[in-house]
């Protein structure tokens, strides 16, 4: 009896059991059993505070696809995770992230958890990787010496990797013997300011220029050291001068040959043969013409020692100024106005040897011209060859205008090359600093590394004609500028931003 009462219960759960399956099958109601299948609609590669996107093949439940435990981003370099906002969008998951990410940051996200409306689930989580952007520039070649004060500096030259001098405006002189990892202080003279320029000859003897203080009125000189900057003698000045760059070349068997550029009331160029003790003067520019009304701003000599050139600006008849350029063909004992021109530029601020017939000419506003002074060719560089261009930000209502001043050629490599200056936005300036590997055709932007801002931070290279650079070959390139700021470029290698470079 108690057997016959167990096999009908069984036989009871077996019916109630298939009824429910069949039930199942047979009620349109009942929830669907496909699984979701997740796409991410993103590239490897996002933007800095770019959404993340993830579209579903079907409808899903907006309680467990906004539930932000379900949909994680991690910072890898960091191990945090990134906060943010979740929104669904139809079939779309949308992940926004609260703040700019830095670049080239990994990330790792997990979405989980998510079901539709009728209970469907993921198969398994979603894992996938993903990382921000690169930064505009990526090439942090620079890095920075330690500077020993925050006087603007106005001259840097090495006489080899270890040994090197540094001049500021305020007629101070420091010397190195590490490359640049420690400056001593070397010469300070209460009445010597305006310190230009410094170019070294030997570990001893170096030349520089400045304003010595001697009583009213305004003076110009050229000094010399013989013993490595402790004391300078002073071997030429003149009244009513203004010296703004020195360029010294040393002829075989001979004494070194010296050219300041600058102005004596207006545009003039000093020669100052130490084999003769010989000084000369071209200029002032006389007032024969408005065009030739012209202020000196810099200059260069080839380094053969031939050609030479002289830059500066002119008036404008309705107000403004345009670019002037002199050249020479018999090492700065005379000059001539350039007329080759193809049109009216701005005012040119420094000008810088390729080779020894090729001049690169600067200034503002983007200008950099190629000219070449034995045939009279000259090639306009712009956005093409990579020198920025002013740029209108339509938010802010503010225009960023470039200004470049200096330019260094490697001596054994001349398709090596770096140019400076800096970029002005408002009352924001920076440094900008641009090298080219193919004799000045192409340029590329690059950073200093650890300076603000991903490495463009940097203090103006140029600004109020300050800052220099110089480049001893194609592995071994300094600069200083604004602020005290010194930085060397020591290898000939591309040093890039790795992931990670730029976690706060």
């Amino acid at each position: 009896m108690k057997s016959e009462s167990l096999l009908r219960l069984r036989l009871a759960g077996l019916l109630l059991a298939f009824g429910a399956f069949a039930a199942c099958e047979d009620d349109p109601t009942a929830p669907e059993t496909d699984l979701l299948a997740p796409r991410v609609q993103n590239d490897s590669i996002i933007g800095l505070q770019e959404p993340i996107r993830v579209v579903f093949d079907q409808a899903v439940d907006p309680q467990t696809a906004l539930d932000p435990e379900n949909f994680v981003v991690v910072n890898l370099c960091t191990g945090l995770r990134v906060p943010g906002a979740l929104r669904l969008a139809g079939d779309t998951l949308i992940f926004s992230p609260s703040t700019s990410l830095p670049f080239l940051t990994p990330l790792a996200v997990r979405i989980q958890n998510i079901l539709t409306p009728l209970g469907a689930a993921l198969r398994v989580p979603l894992t996938f990787r993903l990382r921000t952007r690169n930064p505009e520039v990526s090439d942090v070649s620079w890095a920075t010496l330690n500077s020993p004060t925050n006087d603007p500096g106005t001259g840097i030259n090495f006489v080899n990797r270890n040994v090197g001098f540094l001049t500021t405006i305020t007629g101070s002189v420091f010397r190195t013997t590490d490359g640049g990892q420690t400056f001593a202080a070397r010469f300070k003279d209460p009445n010597l300011n305006n310190t230009r320029d410094i170019r070294a000859v030997s570990l001893d003897t170096a030349y520089m220029i400045g304003t010595p203080n001697l009583g009213t009125g305004s003076f110009a000189a050229f000094f010399r050291t013989t013993d490595s900057a402790r004391t300078f003698a002073r071997l030429y000045t003149e009244g009513g001068a203004q010296f703004r760059a020195l360029r010294v070349y040393e002829p075989a068997g001979r004494k070194p040959v010296m050219l300041a550029f600058g102005n004596s009331g207006r545009l003039s160029v000093w020669r100052l043969d130490e084999q003769t003790g010989v000084t000369t003067r071209f200029g002032p520019v006389p007032f024969t013409t408005l065009a030739e009304i012209a202020i000196g701003n810099g200059g260069d000599l080839a380094p053969n020692g031939v050609r030479a050139v002289a830059v500066g600006l002119g008036p404008r008849a309705g107000g403004g100024a345009f670019g002037v350029i002199f050249t020479s063909a018999d090492s700065g004992k005379s000059f001539t106005r350039f007329t080759g021109l193809p049109r009216v530029y701005p005012q040119f601020l420094g000008a810088g040897f390729a080779n020894n017939n090729e001049a690169f000419v600067m200034g503002d506003t983007s200008t950099v011209l190629r000219v070449n002074l034995a045939t009279g060719a000259v090639t306009e560089l712009g956005a093409a060859n990579g020198i920025p261009q002013t740029e209108r930000d339509t938010t802010s209502n503010l225009t960023t205008r470039y200004f470049f001043r200096r330019i260094a050629f490697a001596p054994n490599n001349p398709q090596i090359g770096w140019m400076t200056g800096y970029l002005e936005r408002g009352n924001f300036k920076r440094g900008v600093i641009l090298q080219t590997r193919n004799g000045g055709a192409l340029w590329t932007r690059q950073a200093v590394r650890g300076t603000p801002d991903n490495g463009l931070g940097f203090p103006p290279l140029g600004e109020f004609l300050f800052g220099d650079i110089q480049s001893l070959s194609n592995d071994f390139a300094v600069l200083t500028g604004s602020d005290g700021f010194v930085a060397a470029r020591k290898a000939d290698q591309v040093v890039t931003t790795a992931l990670c470079s730029f976690t706060p």
